[in-house]
């Protein structure tokens, strides 16, 4: 990590990407698991264009935003090493988008492919199997955020991202 923070902080005095190419990707794959979905869930073509356009606009990019902006302004707040040094801002989205997709791959490619058999049988086991995907894409989540955060050495107590899994 200490080549990759001599690297990024002499090249461009940056850290985030400043070409979309990742966004542009994730949001091809989320067109494709979305039809995934409406396919599963039976859609309309509207249907799906509606559930596609929430989907981009407000499950990855909206809460994106929100993310990126809470873990970005608490993170310059409490967990500096150093006061002069502090985390970007498109740092804090990049990391929720790297983050983002294996919630895309558990909950749109795979939950799809299973869900006539959760849907089918209401019982016990497929509501656990269910909201055991579900659990998995969100401990995914906060530890991936982790693992974006410890790469900012001008940051402390990290540990603090994985904590909040488990409340």
């Amino acid at each position: 990590l200490d080549f990759i923070d001599l690297f990024c902080s002499g090249t461009k005095d940056q850290f985030a990407r400043d070409d979309p190419a990742f966004l542009v990707l994730l949001a091809f794959s989320l067109l494709f698991s979305s039809v995934f979905y409406a396919v599963a869930l039976g859609l309309s073509f509207w249907g799906f264009i509606k559930f596609f356009l929430w989907v981009v606009f407000i499950d990855c990019i909206g809460v994106g935003l929100v993310v990126a902006t809470i873990l970005w302004w608490s993170s310059n707040r409490f967990l500096r090493k150093v006061q002069d040094q502090d985390v970007e801002w498109g740092y804090c989205f990049d990391v929720h988008l790297n983050a983002f997709f294996p919630m895309l791959i558990l909950l749109h490619v795979l939950l799809p492919i299973i869900y006539p058999a959760l849907v089918d049988s209401p019982s016990f086991f497929p509501t656990a199997l269910g909201n055991t995907i579900w659990f998995i894409a969100a401990v995914y989540y906060v530890y991936i955020t982790f693992l974006g955060y410890t790469g900012q050495l001008c940051l402390t107590s990290i540990a603090l991202f994985v904590r909040f899994t488990f409340f």
